[in-house]
């Protein structure tokens, strides 16, 4: 299934970035992130995957409600391992389902319940991961020179097509 080789594409290159910082590069605050750190941006994409698989158990996905780990955060080590247990996760899920979608209303303590499907929700979450992907690759160049970005890191799919079609001619 090509979702499924996109979500191992986008976790995959989370982990390639990962085992090229060392724990002080991966919480170090960068300017040009608005003071965010990698790790910051780390946490946020992979508990929204983490939200996606407890909700496909449960039948209902909010990712507002997602765990927001400090240790994931802070340490480098766990947030490997946690990743590497999301991958395994994530490559389980073979059957598209109906599921409910939890997002929050402006009315303060209010939510909005969407149908939604399985699969529209493993799109989204690699949509959302390249964009955050884009963000990373902004602090990585400015910031850690000696990491080595694929081609087509964070880089939506639409875009890859695109410019190779106009690289034809």
């Amino acid at each position: 299934m090509n979702l499924q080789l996109q979500t191992q594409t986008n976790l995959n290159s989370i982990r390639t970035v990962l085992d090229q910082l060392s724990e002080v590069e991966y919480k170090k605050s960068l300017r040009v992130l608005e003071n965010k750190s990698i790790s910051q941006h780390v946490r946020h994409v992979l508990e929204f995957y983490q939200e996606l698989v407890l909700g496909s158990k449960k039948g209902e996905i909010n990712y507002d409600a997602r765990n927001r780990s400090l240790r994931v955060e802070s340490d480098i080590h766990f947030a490997k391992e946690f990743l590497n247990l999301l991958t395994l996760e994530m490559a389980e899920i073979l059957e598209d389902k109906e599921i409910k979608l939890q997002v929050s209303s402006p009315i303060p303590n209010s939510m909005i319940d969407l149908q939604t499907s399985l699969f529209r929700e493993i799109s989204y979450c690699n949509e959302h991961t390249v964009h955050h992907l884009a963000i990373l690759k902004i602090g990585i160049l400015n910031e850690f020179s000696h990491i080595k970005l694929e081609e087509g890191f964070g880089v939506a799919n639409a875009t890859l097509h695109y410019e190779r079609d106009l690289a034809k001619t």
